[in-house]
């Protein structure tokens, strides 16, 4: 679990530094390049925040508002309030 999430927070590390960029696509391929299995509230949060990111600024509103979505959930099951809120923005 913490490997999962110490490899989440560097993805979106380096996928922050592509969106500033401009680079949208290659930041929400790295987001893509997670795993998929839930093993940590944080780890899923931060991948289906990127993605939700990535859709948005690619014009792909479904998809962003469903990974938006996850990735609130996901927050609420860590306990984590403050990724909770900032996901409902």
């Amino acid at each position: 679990a913490d490997r999962a999430c110490f490899v989440a927070r560097l993805c979106d590390q380096r996928a922050y530094a592509r969106n500033r960029r401009g680079d949208h696509r290659a930041a929400l391929q790295l987001f893509l390049a997670l795993p998929t299995a839930d093993v940590h509230p944080f780890a899923s949060y931060r991948r289906d925040a990127g993605l939700a990111y990535g859709y948005l600024r690619l014009q792909q509103p479904e998809q962003a508002r469903r990974h938006a979505q996850r990735a609130s959930d996901h927050a609420g099951d860590g306990g984590y309030t403050r990724l909770r809120v900032m996901s409902q923005i």
